[in-house]
C-alpha cells in the first residue's frame, strides 16, 4: 500500500500534467471537439439530436475523455468513477479502459475491473463505473489514466456557438457517486462544440473594367487588368477563401476539408447587364480559353447568367473568372456584378465595368419647335475632352442621334449644342439625356438652357449640383 505522504505528492502531480487532456483530439489539444456547422444536414439530427460518432484514428475526431485517475485504489479495493455530460447524452453505452501513466494498457481482469454501476444507457447524461484494483495485480495509482469512450454522442441543443461540456468525478464509495459528495479529484473541460469552420463571407477579388469614350464605349482601357482592348475579367472567386479551419470535423467524425463546405453541386448565378459580349467563365486569368470554359446561360432580360450544376470539387479547384469578350464594335455597357452559389446561400460581389468619364444627366431635353434648347458642357481641364450622349424617351418616341451627339470639348474652352443638332425626335419631342466627358469632374461642369421663343422666356438649369459622378481610376479589391 501507498502511504498517505506519497499520496498526496501523486495526486499534485496529476494535476500538473498537460498531457492528461480530457477530450484527446490526437494533438494532445483538450476539447471540446469542434464540429463544422456547414456539414450538419438531416441525416445528422435525429429526435432534436444531433448525432456526433467518435471516429478513432488518422483524420477521426477520436471524442475519447482521458482523466488522470486521481487518487489510489489499493489492490482488491474498488472506487467509483463518474462521468457527466451537460449538453450531451451518451448514444452508445460508454466503456472505460486505463492505461498506466506513460501510456501501456493495464489488462482488464488482470491490474483492475470497470463495471457501470449507474446511468450509461443510450440517452443518459452521466455514467458511474466501480473500478476495482484486482488482487495480485497491485494498486492503481493516481496518475495511472482513465479513458473513457462512447461509439456516438447526442448533442442538443446544436446551434452555431453551443457547447457540451464533460466532467469527470471520482469517489470513495458508491452513495458519494450517486449523491456526488466528496469529490476526491475532478477534472472538466469541453466535449462538442459547433462553429462555422469556414466563416465565408467574401470568396471573390473584385476587378474594375473600363470602357473607354475615345472608342465609342466599344473597347476596354487598356490598363485596367484586361488581356485585351476586347478581353477581360469583371472578377474572380477565390478558390483558397474556401479552405476550412484546421481541427474541424463532421457530425460522423471524418476530418473536415474544403469540399465540405460547399454544397455538392448547385447553380451559380450571375447577376448584371450581360446584353453585350460574350460571357464566360474560366480557370485562365487571361480569359482566352486556355483553361476549363463554363458558359453560363442568359435570361431573357440579359440580367442573369446562370451556371447549372457546378460541383463542389470544380469551384474549390482553383480560381474561376468571370470572363466578357466584346467584338470592338457594339457597346459595352457600365453594370455592377455579383456571384451567388444558390444552394449555400453565399453572394458576394464580382467587380464592375465603368466608363473613363464624368457622367452628366440631363433629365430634360426637349427639340419642341417653341422652344429652343442648348446645352452648355465646360471643360476647365488643359486637355481635350471626348464626349458622347444616350437618350432614353417615352415608348412612342422615336430617338435618332445626330452628329451633334458626340464631339470633342476642347481645353479650357466651352461647347453649346443646340437640342435639335444632337437629337432627332418623332412621336414626341422630349428625352432625357446622359453624356459621357472624357474628364474629372473638378474640371466638367454643364448646364442647360431653355428659351421660349413666343415670350422670351429664358430657363437655366446648372447641372453640377447633384448630376455629375465623376471616373476614378480603379484598382482590384481583394477581399482577404
Amino acid at each position: 500500500m501507498l502511504n498517505k505522504k506519497i499520496i498526496a505528492a501523486a495526486v499534485a502531480a496529476a494535476f500538473t500534467q498537460a498531457a492528461l487532456a480530457d477530450v484527446n483530439l490526437n494533438t494532445g489539444a483538450t476539447g471540446p471537439i469542434q464540429i463544422a456547422n456547414e456539414t450538419i444536414d438531416g441525416t445528422d439530427i435525429v429526435s432534436g439530436n444531433l448525432i456526433v460518432t467518435n471516429l478513432s484514428g488518422v483524420g477521426g475526431s477520436d471524442i475519447d475523455v482521458n482523466s488522470a485517475l486521481g487518487f489510489t485504489i489499493g489492490e482488491g479495493t474498488s472506487k467509483y468513477v463518474r462521468v457527466d455530460l451537460d449538453g450531451a447524452t451518451f448514444g452508445a453505452v460508454p466503456v472505460l479502459t486505463m492505461t498506466d501513466s506513460v501510456g501501456t494498457a493495464l489488462v482488464v481482469g488482470t491490474d483492475y475491473t470497470a463495471t457501470i454501476s449507474q446511468g450509461g444507457a443510450v440517452g443518459d447524461d452521466y455514467v458511474i463505473f466501480e473500478v476495482a484494483a484486482v488482487s495480485g495485480g497491485g494498486d492503481l495509482a493516481p496518475t495511472d489514466r482513465v479513458d473513457l469512450s462512447a461509439g456516438t454522442y447526442r448533442m442538443a441543443p446544436y446551434s452555431v456557438g453551443s457547447v457540451s461540456n464533460v466532467t469527470y468525478n471520482l469517489y470513495e464509495t458508491a452513495a458519494d457517486s450517486v449523491n456526488e459528495t466528496a469529490s476526491l479529484y475532478t477534472r472538466g473541460d469541453g466535449l462538442l462544440t459547433v462553429l462555422n469552420a469556414s466563416n465565408i463571407t467574401n470568396f471573390t477579388d473584385e476587378n474594375t473594367l473600363v470602357a473607354t469614350v475615345a472608342s465609342g464605349f466599344t473597347q476596354f482601357e487598356p490598363d485596367t487588368g484586361v488581356a485585351t482592348t476586347t478581353t477581360g475579367a469583371t472578377g474572380s472567386l477565390d478558390a483558397s477563401d474556401f479552405t476550412p479551419a484546421t481541427n474541424f470535423f463532421e457530425p460522423d467524425g471524418t476530418l473536415v476539408i474544403n469540399t465540405d463546405i460547399l454544397d455538392d453541386s448547385q447553380n451559380v448565378v450571375f447577376t448584371g447587364d450581360f446584353s453585350f459580349g460574350t460571357w464566360t467563365f474560366e480557370t485562365a486569368a487571361a480569359c482566352d480559353g486556355s483553361g476549363t470554359v463554363l458558359t453560363p446561360t442568359i435570361n431573357t432580360a440579359m440580367d442573369t447568367a446562370t451556371l447549372t450544376a457546378v460541383a463542389d470539387t470544380a469551384i474549390v479547384a482553383q480560381d474561376w473568372y468571370l470572363c466578357v469578350t466584346v467584338d470592338g464594335t457594339e457597346t459595352i455597357m457600365k453594370s455592377q456584378y455579383d456571384i451567388t452559389l444558390v444552394d449555400d446561400a453565399l453572394t458576394d460581389g464580382m467587380g464592375e465595368i465603368i466608363y473613363d468619364t464624368t457622367t452628366i444627366e440631363v433629365p430634360y431635353l426637349t427639340t419642341f419647335a417653341d422652344y429652343n434648347q442648348r446645352i452648355y458642357i465646360i471643360n476647365r481641364g488643359t486637355t481635350d475632352a471626348a464626349y458622347t450622349m444616350t437618350f432614353v424617351g417615352e415608348a412612342a418616341t422615336t430617338i435618332t442621334p445626330l452628329a451633334g451627339a458626340t464631339g470633342v470639348v476642347p481645353a479650357g474652352e466651352m461647347v453649346a449644342l443646340r437640342a435639335v443638332d444632337v437629337v432627332d425626335l418623332t412621336g414626341r419631342t422630349r428625352v432625357s439625356a446622359t453624356i459621357e466627358v472624357e474628364g474629372t469632374d473638378g474640371s466638367i461642369s454643364a448646364a442647360t438652357q431653355t428659351i421660349n421663343l413666343e415670350n422670351g422666356g429664358t430657363d437655366t438649369v446648372v447641372l453640377n449640383a447633384n448630376s455629375i459622378t465623376s471616373y476614378r481610376h480603379p484598382v482590384v479589391t481583394d477581399h482577404d
